[in-house]
């Protein structure tokens, strides 16, 4: 039984190389003998039905030498009894031999009959065909004998089988050989690519590649998706360790002061109820940007899923900007709302509302122009619903415009906001992906008050009352 598994193991344990080497070269054995067998059988067809005639034709010959010369046929010297290979010999009705020769080794002669060739060996085993023709002189009915032993085509037969049993063993080892060094060139690639994905487990350099060869084939394809996949990996740990560098950064400073302010409290009875104020607002800070990383955890593992319900978005769009109008205004600015009426959709309610009030939040923060404007629109066209928050401030510098959806980014501006995590316009980003759309920042010469202009896109179905209308 150990016997039988090791052979197991050492049978499964050839390389792809020597499996496909392996198989090709029994395959041509196989077709090798298959067609040898089916060429030499027409060819031992083609022999014996080139003898057939050849005896039918020579018997022929014979006997009308025989019938032009009548009664002195057995002295005509014209007639030769071993003809062009073949023994020729004449019989009466009987089977009593007249005159000709008959080839020696054959004890016993097969019965005279017109019908068929027939066929007979001699002691030496060699086969001999047998033609028997019926011919008459000057009335008489003979029988005429031909008998051709096929030696020669035999020897041509046997020098054939031969060859090709001296030629097919070599023809199989050069197709395996070169069969062989093609496949391992081919395959050579495949080497390289285990090669380099062992080195890169084990030494963990995930900025280093799999080589790629010239030819643009699947293997080709195959080291392309893995450099594809190394470069998602890379990027991926690459934003897990800034992550979580940003998270260590971003809960260390509510947390430090958190424990500074009890420590002064512990110390002074008399600062502990403004020692409260300052650890509930931290606290409250660190449960808002946890929230957030979770909601972002969500998306990154794929478990965000919208509960979609109908919605009137003009009342919920507008109850929002209600909502933060009084936060605008402690900063002396104006929101106003451009929205559609009756705009109702299926979508999820939470994360339509949190769109929008991060990026209310955003413009109310940065908008730092003295009775700047913050305007709130939403439009329906065939198959899209479009939400902007547009506001009249200083925009959004060039080199910042890309980064600012980057998770814990912030701008300089925004590092005077203490309250700022740098998270809400990636939440907006997340959530705009989740509910089948897309968040942008829309050009300078796009902006609606000449400040920064977010663009929030969903996908949008009108319904059929709508369209009567």
């Amino acid at each position: 039984m150990e016997r039988a598994t090791r052979k197991g193991s050492a049978a499964s344990g050839l390389s792809i190389t020597a499996k496909i080497t392996i198989w090709y070269t029994l395959f041509l054995m196989i077709v090798a003998a298959v067609l040898s067998f089916v060429l030499f059988r027409l060819y031992d067809e083609k022999i014996q039905s080139a003898a057939e005639n050849k005896l039918v034709r020579v018997v022929d010959e014979v006997g009308d030498l025989i019938t032009d010369d009548g009664d002195d046929f057995i002295l005509d010297r014209r007639i030769s009894y071993y003809h062009k290979d073949t023994y020729i010999s004449v019989y009466e009705m009987d089977e009593e031999l007249v005159t000709g020769r008959r080839p020696r080794g054959i004890d016993v002669f097969p019965p005279l009959s017109s019908e068929e060739i027939q066929v007979t060996r001699d002691s030496q085993g060699s086969e001999w065909y047998i033609y028997d023709n019926i011919i008459n002189v000057e009335g008489k009915d003979m029988y005429i004998r031909g008998m051709l032993n096929n030696i020669a085509d035999d020897d041509k037969f046997s020098f054939t089988i031969s060859l090709a049993a001296a030629l097919i063993p070599i023809i199989l080892i050069i197709a395996a050989i070169g069969g062989y060094a093609i496949t391992r060139g081919a395959f050579a690639p495949v080497r390289e690519t285990i090669k380099a994905t062992k080195e890169i487990t084990r030494d963990g350099d995930l900025s280093r590649r799999i080589p790629q060869g010239k030819s643009r084939d699947e293997i080709y394809e195959l080291s392309t998706a893995f450099n594809d996949m190394f470069d998602r990996v890379e990027e991926l740990v690459k934003r897990e360790k800034q992550f979580t560098a940003d998270v260590s950064h971003e809960l260390r400073t509510p947390l430090a002061i958190i424990r500074a302010q009890s420590e002064y409290a512990m110390e002074d009875e008399s600062y502990a109820p403004d020692a409260v104020g300052v650890i509930n607002r931290e606290s409250r800070r660190m449960s808002s940007l946890i929230g957030n990383l979770l909601l972002i955890a969500r998306s990154d593992s794929g478990r965000m899923v919208p509960d979609n319900k109908e919605l009137k978005v003009s009342e919920l769009l507008e109850g929002l900007a209600e909502i933060k109008r009084s936060n605008a205004e402690d900063k002396g600015l104006s929101l106003e709302t451009d929205i559609e009426d009756g705009i109702n959709m299926e979508t999820d309610e939470d994360m339509l509302a949190r769109i929008v009030v991060n990026l209310l939040d955003n413009a109310i923060k940065y908008d730092n122009k003295k009775g700047g404007l913050i305007r709130l629109s939403a439009r329906t066209e065939e198959s899209k619903l479009t939400i902007r928050v547009s506001d009249d401030g200083e925009g959004i510098r060039p080199e910042d415009r890309e980064k600012i959806w980057e998770r814990f980014y912030r701008s300089d501006a925004a590092r005077t906001h203490e309250e700022s995590s740098g998270i809400g316009l990636s939440i907006v980003k997340v959530l705009s992906k989740a509910l089948g759309g897309n968040a942008e920042l829309r050009s300078d010469e796009e902006s609606e008050l000449g400040g920064a202009t977010f663009e929030v896109t969903l996908p949008y179905a009108r319904k059929a009352e709508e369209n009567t209308q």
